[in-house]
Parts: C-alpha cells; structure tokens; sequence
C-alpha cells in the first residue's frame, strides 16, 4: 500500500510538471497604441511537436484598432477588431513556436493598453 500511494505520488508529479511545461506562455503589455506596432511572441514550450495554441487578447481601448496575427513564414495574416473593452480567445492548430503580431490603430487618438499571452503546445 505504501509502494502504491509513492508510486502514485511520483506518476502525479511527472505528469503535471510535463503538461505545465507544455503549457508555459509568454505574456506581453502594450500601453502606446496610438502608433503601428509589431512584435514576435515565442512560447517557451518544451515540446519538440507543436500542433495548437493559445492567443488571449485582453485589454480596453478607447478608439478602434485592427490586431492581425500570423504564422511563420509570417505570409497569411488574421485579423480581428479591437474596440471599447475585449476579452478574446483564439484556439488555433499551429506549428511553430513563434507568433507575429502587428497592431494598426485607426488614427493617432487610439489610447488604452493590450495585453496578449501565447502558449504553443
């Protein structure tokens, strides 16, 4: 029984601690956006195989602006719109841990701060 409650013991920690280095994330605040922007987030995963991920754009602004987000080679950008305050979610197959991003605000007024994480695993 003590063998067992050891064994299980360790079983649990070898699993969390793979699957939160699969999930570790790179967190990154913008507070001028009144101007252009573009920035390369890397994960810093530990799996040799990516295959999703993980973009959480969260942050209030006041104006409008276009977020738009790319895979390496950095050729097929998405967008989204980012008005007032805005939580979003996007889950995505993805092969690289690497992510480009470019704000574009509508006009020089924009002001507010972003805050966008990126988990690739």
């Amino acid at each position: 029984m003590k063998l067992y409650i050891i064994l299980s013991f360790l079983l649990l920690k070898i699993c969390s601690s793979t699957e939160t280095s699969f999930l570790q994330e790179e967190v990154k605040v913008y507070s001028n956006l009144s101007k252009s922007f573009e920035d390369t987030l890397v994960s810093k995963s530990n799996t040799q195989y990516l295959s999703r991920m993980e973009l959480r754009i969260k942050g209030s602004i006041k104006g409008k602006g276009k977020l738009s987000y790319s895979h390496v080679p950095f050729h097929r950008k998405l967008s989204i719109d980012v008005t007032d305050t805005f939580d979003e979610l996007i889950l995505s197959d993805w092969y690289d841990n690497r992510c480009l991003i470019i704000f574009e605000p509508e006009n020089p007024s924009v002001t507010g701060e972003l805050s966008i994480s990126f988990k690739a695993y």
